[in-house]
């Protein structure tokens, strides 16, 4: 168990490493069609054995065969960050809710929903700033969300959330086609 718990550090520490030097500079991205919902399962595999996941139930929605156009490795973060912040926001107990379906012929739209305690007013328009978080010192870098919004605006798609108590939902809309940025 305590090896487990060393490398779990591990990871994190390289996770926040890589965070902040993709963050800092911009990383060369290979852009290719990929299966959101094969990203989504990927990225579930890594997070249900932390220790946080105990209680939470996963209720999935995925619509068959939707595309996402980008670099696969930069939304495998972008799903990583959303869905972890979303568990360590119930705090072990709760449901986690993914959904995807078609935006319009040329988007995808992916939800994330959790039951944990909401977004507070006054966080809002900090939401997605650098070096905000709302995590006790040590839990949280505040860079997850905002590496997140970078990754998306770069790759020509949207983010934002609607939150109220006991409820939020992060909803990331990607392109399912090759789409200029003169045309996003």
């Amino acid at each position: 168990k305590n090896l487990k718990s060393i490398n779990s550090q591990t990871i994190r520490c390289a996770s926040i490493i890589n965070s902040i030097l993709s963050f800092i500079r911009n990383t060369a991205t290979s852009s290719g069609y990929h299966k959101v919902n094969e990203i989504i399962k990927e990225v579930l595999t890594y997070v249900k054995y932390q220790d946080t996941f105990n209680e939470i139930t996963i209720s999935k929605y995925l619509k068959d065969d939707l595309l996402v156009y980008g670099d696969r490795s930069r939304y495998i973060q972008v799903f990583l960050n959303v869905i972890t912040n979303a568990i360590s926001a119930m705090n072990g107990c709760g449901i986690l809710k993914i959904i995807t379906k078609y935006k319009q012929p040329s988007y995808t739209l992916i939800e994330i929903n959790d039951t944990g305690p909401g977004i507070e007013d006054k966080n809002e328009g900090k939401i997605f700033d650098p070096f905000f978080t709302t995590k006790e010192p040590g839990k949280g870098t505040g860079l997850g969300l905002a590496i997140v919004y970078k990754i998306v605006q770069e790759s020509n798609g949207k983010i934002w959330f609607k939150s109220t108590p006991g409820n939020t939902s992060f909803y990331i809309k990607l392109p399912s086609e090759k789409v200029s940025a003169h045309e996003a």
